[in-house]
């Protein structure tokens, strides 16, 4: 994939996201490319960051249905040949990464 094509890519998913609702608990979005380790296959990561009381609460099953309910027929609809998957991770763990350096997400 080009830088252009991935930009153009990275705008897209922006733009899905963007129109996904999701919990107020839910502080913001970020993703990264990937590949699956089996197959190979492209696939974009997307993570909810939520509210660290949020993952006490049972609330997360919520916001990754909700991720995948949005993502994967999107994604069909423009042809995006990508695998979406989401994850969640706390305002907290997102901090730690930030701080170590260990945050690659967009």
């Amino acid at each position: 994939m080009t830088a252009v094509q991935e930009r153009a890519s990275e705008q897209i998913i922006r733009d899905i996201i963007k129109e996904t609702p999701l919990p107020p608990y839910v502080t913001r979005t970020m993703f990264r490319f990937e590949s699956d380790w089996t197959t190979g296959e492209p696939e974009v990561v997307v993570y909810a960051i939520v509210e660290d009381d949020a993952a006490t609460n049972g609330k997360l099953r919520q916001v990754v249905q909700e991720l995948q309910k949005a993502l994967r027929p999107a994604f069909e609809k423009i042809n995006e040949y990508r695998v979406p998957y989401s994850r969640i991770r706390t305002e907290s763990e997102q901090r730690e990464m930030e701080k170590k350096g260990d945050s690659d997400l967009i």
